[in-house]
């Protein structure tokens, strides 16, 4: 058995991203509609960010906030958890 996190959940697939995603890219990974991304960014249930019209998602940020999700972290400490 190997000491090595499992490359195949959801947090390892979101931080092996280089680089920005996009709502279609994470809607694949969360199995939900590119709405419902947007939606949550919106409503900033989700975090993200925006330049000009796209909505951006940063995927250490992205991978705090679903760690968060799972362990019912408050939500002001879900897209924060682990920085300074």
């Amino acid at each position: 058995m190997s000491d090595s996190p499992n490359p195949h959940t959801i947090r390892d697939r979101i931080l092996s991203h280089k680089g920005a995603l996009t709502a279609h890219e994470v809607a694949d990974l969360f199995n939900v509609s590119c709405r419902t991304v947007h939606k949550h960014a919106k409503d900033g249930v989700m975090p993200s960010f925006r330049i000009g019209d796209s909505v951006r998602f940063d995927p250490l940020v992205l991978a705090d906030w679903y760690e968060g999700q799972q362990f019912g972290l408050p939500p002001s400490r879900r897209a924060v958890r682990g920085r300074p």
